[in-house]
């Protein structure tokens, strides 16, 4: 009678097998599965290198027509230099519009966002989350800052109960719908004012429950007409905070103090508030560029007057293509 084979015997000839042991870890050998389909992929492909992911990642956010478009549209900010004040983690989209453009692009962010809110609003929110009938974000900094709080207590996107959701614009609609939830308002100009305009044309909201989810410095003009003007009950959510960012230690500031710009693009009223509050830091040198503002939105165009600070363009809405289009049309 043949002894038992021992397991451990087993296992030391399979490890001294190199061959065999290297076969495990080859690309074409790893069992993968395709989220959509739910079945294996053939074994014959090959895991993506690093620039094969670049490429992919490039077609997502810039489909071939849309790429083509822009590889072959004319370079009207060909050497001119354009500052974006955004938070960096935000201008992709803007920067590589204007790049593709011909433009050379500045990045020196004026705020800086913080998702911490007060927790206890947050817990009264929360507790009653189930039932809003609508939920209105007024930017993407509103989205993150949301469902960063609602996932810190629930699991479940379900939680949310059958609400309807209204966003200021596509950036805000975009953060939504990577959540994969259903945007049904969205106005054509990108304002609180035209979303209020909006929600009280399209929809009865007498008497139903509204959260509408902003940050620290924004106006309450949407709540109140939103409140007496449609009769909802409206609970503010103030869930993110913009508060000035010090460039004073920004590696963009020299190359700006020295050589200046063609444009800059301010995105918001704490934007304009900090270039004010820290002019002194930002002082061009003689022979540098004297920037024109470009404005996104009427009401960061308000805030840029009240400044004392002239406008040149206004982009009535917040896309990188508007955005473009706005500094192209101050060269015509």
């Amino acid at each position: 009678m043949r002894p038992a084979r021992s397991p451990r015997g087993d296992v030391q000839k399979f490890a001294r097998s190199r061959a065999v042991f290297q076969s495990l870890f080859r690309a074409e050998s790893l069992s993968r599965t395709s989220f959509k389909t739910e079945q294996p992929l053939p074994r014959d492909e090959k895991i993506p290198t690093p620039r094969e992911r670049h490429r992919r990642a490039r077609n997502f956010l810039f489909p071939r027509e849309r790429l083509a478009k822009m590889l072959l549209m004319p370079k009207k900010l060909q050497n001119r230099r354009v500052v974006v004040t955004r938070p960096e983690e935000h201008n992709a989209g803007l920067r590589a519009e204007l790049e593709a453009r011909g433009a050379g692009v500045v990045e020196m962010p004026l705020i800086e966002i913080s998702l911490d809110g007060d927790e206890a609003v947050a817990d009264e929110i929360f507790s009653a989350i189930g039932e809003y009938d609508w939920l209105v974000f007024t930017s993407a900094n509103g989205v993150r800052g949301f469902f960063k709080k609602f996932f810190e207590r629930f699991k479940d996107l379900r939680w949310l109960g059958p609400c309807r959701i209204a966003c200021v614009g596509p950036a805000t609609k975009k953060a939504v719908e990577d959540l994969h939830l259903e945007v049904e308002t969205v106005p054509d100009e990108h304002t609180g004012a035209a979303l209020a305009d909006k929600l009280i044309a399209d929809h009865d909201l007498e008497n139903l429950k509204v959260c509408l989810v902003t940050g620290n410095r924004n106006p309450d003009t949407l709540a109140r007409r939103l409140s007496e003007e449609a009769r909802a009950i409206v609970d503010a959510f103030p869930c993110y905070a913009s508060d000035a960012a010090d460039v004073s230690a920004h590696p963009a500031l020299a190359d700006f103090r020295a050589n200046g710009a063609d444009f800059i693009v301010f995105a918001s009223g704490s934007a304009v508030r900090s270039f004010v509050m820290q002019a002194p830091t930002l002082q061009l040198e003689k022979s540098a560029v004297r920037p024109r503002a470009v404005a996104i939105g009427e009401p960061t165009a308000s805030a840029l007057r009240q400044a004392g600070i002239p406008v040149a363009a206004v982009a009535a809405r917040a896309t990188p293509e508007a955005i473009a289009e706005a500094i192209e049309a101050l060269l015509d």
